[in-house]
């Protein structure tokens, strides 16, 4: 099925089911300068480095919860470069972090499922 490519207009989300919500993601992975959608570059590479922090969560702190970790294209079709996969909308990891409980005690592990997401619908792939 073709999706849309996730290029840098788009943002990584919170999947749907997850017990995380609020604070902010990042990718700190650049994306491609040579494969463009809708005048954006597009994410390439076996993946994307993400990272989160002030997170929500219940039992935590406010603002508390922060991981990192990465996304890998759900596609290996890159006609430029063909050792590295595309990105598209909804491609999706679990980052690993943590969380301080609102009782004290040292911070917990916590799982953040997250997935791309991207408006522009001009340019898929499969």
């Amino acid at each position: 099925m073709s999706k849309a490519f996730f290029t840098t207009a788009g943002s990584i989300e919170h999947d749907s089911g997850s017990v995380v919500s609020g604070g902010s993601f990042s990718i700190s992975t650049p994306a491609s300068t040579k494969i463009k959608a809708s005048g954006n570059f597009v994410y390439i590479g076996p993946t994307i480095t993400v990272s989160f922090s002030g997170g929500n969560m219940s039992g935590m702190v406010p603002g508390s919860v922060a991981g990192a970790g990465t996304i890998a294209p759900t596609t290996s079709k890159n006609y430029e470069i063909p050792s590295l996969g595309i990105l598209r909308d909804e491609d999706s990891g679990t980052l690993i972090g943590t969380g301080q409980p609102t009782g004290g005690g040292s911070p917990v592990p916590v799982s953040i499922p997250c997935h791309c997401h991207d408006t522009q619908i001009k340019v898929v792939g499969g």
